[in-house]
């Protein structure tokens, strides 16, 4: 794949836009920001400095977490200016409260990951979220935040407050949840089953599918030990009712595909059955085929759901099997999967990533 640093998207001529934008639809910025830009800390830097003398932003400090938030000034020019006024429903005000500012600074960083894979995210870019849209012959993605669809549920909304869900990414003809975590597994309890049940009932569609956007590859390994091995405390979101499948995708270079592949992967796993021999017969064990009469998994999308499946029965009944990856995925899932007869058979992601990427998800 190709570099990505320095990576500004089409609708921005300049970075400094591209951080306002994401300081005013956020409420705040974290310091680190540019890990999520791919860009430089210097550059970072400077940017933010360009800004700050311009009276735009300032800095924001407490509870060990330093951010950037807009100026009251520039609040009010968003408010009367004519530049800004497609912003002026937009702000998101900032808040001392630190469980607040923690959620507003996992807003920027998703923000500006969308921007990265051509997500739209903004209201004034998006169509209103209404319960017939999975209906509409567009397929591009759009994310919703869970506020939004929340203000669709004028009697319900009530039932769902707790969930851990940031949002809803809406396209394709389907609906998946995002949450989103930076370490260990999250708790969850009983709200998710109704938040699902409702996200269901507006839509009229199944909501069988969720992502778990992590930020390292340690989270990743952290959160599926603690679900395969039923160490996690709450409600496991894996069990029967919940989800059926459940992403775990990392914020790095190879984001982009893993969301690509969450709506396009049935050609690539069509190739590779051919090129491997892959024998597909009726089974009751979750898998999907057979090398030599031995049972194989795909997991070019980060499934734990069917990874837990997978790997329970085989370890349970000592049964040799494949698990078909992603080369920079291999780590992870051989580290999760140790100790149970599991063999790995690598696919090289870059080639796929070079035709996807001016590919909007």
């Amino acid at each position: 794949m190709g570099k990505i640093k320095d990576y500004l998207p089409n609708k921005y001529k300049f970075r400094k836009e591209q951080i306002l934008h994401l300081i005013i639809l956020s409420g705040e910025i974290p310091s680190t920001l540019y890990n999520d830009l791919f860009i430089s800390r210097s550059n970072f830097s400077s940017v933010i400095s360009r800004l700050s003398n311009e009276g735009f932003v300032k800095s924001i400090k407490g509870n060990s977490l330093t951010g950037y938030v807009l100026t009251s000034d520039f609040k009010n020019r968003i408010i009367q200016s004519e530049k800004y006024k497609e912003y002026r429903n937009e702000i998101t005000n900032s808040s001392t409260d630190i469980q607040k500012r923690r959620r507003m600074r996992t807003f920027a960083a998703a923000y500006a990951m969308f921007d990265y894979l051509g997500i739209v995210y903004e209201n004034f870019r998006k169509p209103q979220i209404t319960n017939d849209m999975l209906n509409e012959k567009k397929s591009e993605m759009a994310f919703y935040t869970a506020k939004e669809f929340k203000q669709t549920q004028p009697v319900n909304g009530i039932t769902i407050i707790g969930s851990k869900s940031y949002g809803l990414m809406i396209g394709h003809k389907c609906v998946i949840p995002l949450y989103i975590t930076r370490y260990d597994m999250q708790t969850y309890t009983s709200v998710e089953f109704k938040f699902i049940r409702l996200v269901e009932e507006y839509f009229k569609a199944p909501c069988n599918a969720a992502i778990l956007l992590s930020d390292n590859e340690n989270s990743i390994i952290s959160i599926s030990k603690s679900i395969i091995n039923n160490e996690i405390k709450g409600k496991d979101i894996t069990d029967y009712g919940y989800y059926n499948n459940l992403y775990l995708i990392k914020k790095d270079k190879h984001t982009k595909l893993q969301f690509w592949l969450l709506y396009n992967s049935q050609s690539i796993v069509d190739k590779l059955k051919k090129q491997f021999c892959i024998e597909s017969k009726e089974t009751y064990m979750v898998n999907d085929g057979y090398i030599e009469n031995k049972p194989v998994l795909f997991m070019l999308n980060y499934d734990v759901a069917r990874l837990k499946a997978f790997l329970i029965y085989v370890g349970m009944h000592s049964i040799d099997s494949y698990i078909i990856c992603f080369d920079y995925m291999f780590n992870a899932l051989k580290t999760v999967s140790e100790h149970r007869p599991v063999s790995f058979i690598k696919i090289k992601s870059e080639k796929i990533e070079r035709r996807i990427e001016s590919e909007r998800i």
